[in-house]
């Protein structure tokens, strides 16, 4: 299935849409292309200082790395939201 994706802030989403998973199309598993974005994004915000890390950095200097724990930690502050074909937005 070929749909369109773009990276949002969190606070910018409604979070009851973020619930809604019986009539979702799309899977639940993130593609290599969209963690590669999701992380480079986060990667930018951490590097221009809009934003303060939010896990516990142990000394770590690299933005990058940085960004990848707070993935895996599940406390990155932004959502991959995804365009279907037929318009809907998951």
């Amino acid at each position: 299935m070929v749909y369109d994706f773009e990276i949002v802030k969190i606070e910018d989403v409604d979070p009851l849409s973020l619930l809604e998973s019986e009539n979702r199309i799309t899977d639940a598993i993130m593609t290599t292309y969209e963690f590669t974005r999701l992380i480079g994004c986060r990667d930018f915000q951490l590097k221009t200082g809009e934003d303060q890390p939010r896990v516990e950095i142990e000394g770590e200097i690299d933005t990058l790395e940085i960004a990848r724990k707070e993935l895996y930690a599940h406390t990155i502050p932004l959502v991959i939201r995804r365009t279907v074909p037929d318009g809907r937005v998951e």
